[in-house]
């Protein structure tokens, strides 16, 4: 079972960094590319590609699809342009020849779903069905969404790089900052809420679908480890 997945960015025409946006949707795709590779064994089919509109496209496993939207949040640094996503979870085989000229009726469903969330501020990710929204992924969504809205800039930042290290005391080597900085900022941006709300995203999607890839989360640590990951001025 494979999923579709597109990434838009609401208002970034009207945006005053229309410029980097596109810059920051690139080298995350160029991440996801080397990534997705070396965490892909050879019987898991993938594709990722920055498309025209400032919108990446993804078909693969859905962990990875949830993981995929969920880290690029932590990455964004604009106030004024959302990332929105939205995902159909049940293609049952990997599509064959030229993707770009793949035009399917699930992947319609997708951009109809994420046509309807465009405008909202509560809800920027949503997993599409055949005949509506998945009303309990549309909640976990909108709590998600909730939290992420709230963060700093400096938040995101530790979030997105807590994942690389196993222990807080690296973190904060990492980030120059002293530990007890570091748990103010992670409970503040309620970083254990957001990780159960992903776990669980990613349990109930795998379980409906009845599709176990439930553990594989290595793709977090190696998106939050990547060197444009490190390089990049993502956050401002």
């Amino acid at each position: 079972m494979y999923s579709i997945l597109i990434i838009d960015v609401s208002g970034s025409t009207d945006s005053r960094f229309t410029q980097k946006i596109s810059e920051v949707l690139l080298n995350y795709n160029l991440i996801l590319k080397d990534v997705l590779k070396d965490n892909n064994n050879n019987d898991t089919q993938h594709y990722i590609d920055f498309r025209m509109g400032d919108e990446l496209f993804f078909i693969g496993k859905q962990t990875d699809a949830i993981i995929i939207q969920y880290m690029l949040q932590l990455l964004w640094p604009f106030e004024d342009a959302q990332i929105k996503a939205a995902m159909f979870t049940q293609l049952k085989s990997f599509p064959s020849g030229n993707i770009e000229q793949w035009n399917s009726k699930d992947a319609k469903i997708v951009r109809n779903t994420l046509d309807h969330i465009k405008s909202s501020e509560h809800i920027h990710f949503v997993h599409a069905k055949h005949e509506q929204h998945d009303e309990i992924f549309t909640a976990l969504s909108m709590y998600q969404t909730s939290i992420l809205n709230r963060l700093s800039i400096i938040q995101k930042f530790l979030f997105f790089n807590s994942y690389q290290f196993d222990t807080q005391t690296a973190l904060s080597e990492y980030a120059k900052k002293s530990n007890s900085t570091i748990s103010a900022h992670l409970s503040k941006g309620e970083k254990m809420q957001l990780d159960y709300i992903l776990t669980t995203m990613i349990n109930y999607v795998n379980i409906k679908n009845q599709y176990d890839d439930v553990k594989d989360i290595s793709l977090i640590k190696n998106i939050s480890s990547h060197p444009i990951a490190k390089e990049a001025l993502f956050w401002g």
